[in-house]
């Protein structure tokens, strides 16, 4: 018998017949398995547990590979989908740069025609400063004209006056001056001081109306315009609010305590005569005559105490004094404003608490 060599793990027997011999193959094929099955046991044992290993190892190898594909694909989808919300929001952002850009070349027209608008108006405002400024100029000519004339008739009167009281003291003088004369003499000198006080006053007054006019001009001429160096004028509001100016600042140009006690003046007289114009002078004229100050009472304002009324306007009276140094400040000194307010308020208090219920 011959035995080949295994192949791809079998073996291969070949019987070769002698005939001269009486052979049974099976024998010899059974006695050289048993050889090759305790030869070779160990080493196939071994090639099955290296086989078993690697199916294993393969079976692993596999189940990762899987793993990671899908993870792989998993992380694509994301890829994906982020992809598509990215390109999602570059349309968006591009839809929202057009209308950006569309917007801000419409503002640009806006811009464009209030720009000129403004030049427009300043233009035209400037036209009307230098009017303003041609009829300013005009007018202050005519009130210093008038304060001219006002000063040469003051000193004319005084002249003609003393020249009348010189030709008087001569006579009585003459007369050897009675005392009848002589008392006389002293009403018409008392008489004298107190027109010439009078005189003074109302030139005062006079002057101080010609500073407020001047001031009003300038304000009225330079609130919708601007200065030579750029620098904005003065408010808008003033023009509205030129009543409670004091005259000096129109001097200064300078807000400080006396103007304000002045500005507060103009609205306690506002209050009680109920009119926003030119309630320092409906006061002044009204505040000798008690019937006259009656009939200014503002009458929408109820049943007035007319001496306390009068206490109020008096108040109101010293703080829109013409000369700053006449004012009474807010807290302390003669005439002061809280402490006369407060004593008309616990006035009103008693008298209330007084009326019958």
């Amino acid at each position: 018998m011959l035995v080949l060599p295994p192949s791809q793990g079998e073996f291969r027997f070949f019987t070769i017949r002698d005939p001269e011999k009486e052979y049974s193959p099976w024998k010899g094929v059974d006695r050289l398995a048993l050889q090759v099955e305790e030869r070779d046991a160990p080493k196939i044992k071994e090639l099955e547990a290296e086989l078993k290993a690697v199916r294993v190892e393969r079976k692993e190898v596999k189940e990762g590979f899987e793993k990671e594909r899908e993870t792989h694909a998993q992380r694509i989808n994301e890829l994906e989908t982020e992809l598509s919300k990215l390109r999602m929001e570059r349309q968006a952002l591009q839809e929202r740069f057009e209308r950006l850009q569309s917007e801000h070349d419409r503002q640009k027209g806006v811009h464009l025609e209030k720009v000129k608008q403004l030049e427009t108006r300043l233009s035209t405002v400037t036209g009307e400063r230098q009017v303003m400024e041609e009829r300013f100029a005009k007018e202050r000519q005519a009130y210093t004209r008038r304060i001219k004339k006002l000063e040469t008739e003051l000193s004319s009167m005084g002249m003609v006056r003393d020249r009348e009281r010189l030709e008087r003291l001569k006579s009585d003088h003459e007369m050897a001056m009675s005392s009848e004369s002589v008392n006389q003499l002293e009403d018409e000198i008392s008489n004298l001081s107190a027109e010439k006080e009078t005189l003074k006053e109302r030139f005062e007054k006079a002057r101080v109306s010609i500073q407020e006019l001047e001031c009003r001009l300038e304000i009225q001429g330079g609130t919708d315009s601007t200065e030579d160096d750029g620098a904005p004028g003065m408010p808008s509001s003033l023009r509205a609010d030129i009543q409670y100016l004091a005259p000096e600042f129109c001097r200064t140009g300078v807000f400080t305590q006396q103007t304000d006690v002045y500005a507060f003046g103009i609205t306690i007289l506002e209050i009680l005569t109920g009119k926003f114009k030119n309630a320092l002078g409906i006061m002044e004229d009204a505040a000798e005559d008690a019937a006259t100050f009656a009939s200014i009472l503002d009458p929408n304002a109820g049943a007035w105490d007319m001496d306390l009324a009068m206490e109020a306007a008096q108040v109101g009276l010293r703080c829109a004094s013409l000369n700053k140094r006449s004012r009474p400040s807010m807290l302390t000194g003669e005439g002061a404003i809280l402490p006369a307010l407060e004593s008309i308020a616990s006035k009103v208090e008693l008298a209330d608490s007084m009326e019958p219920l």
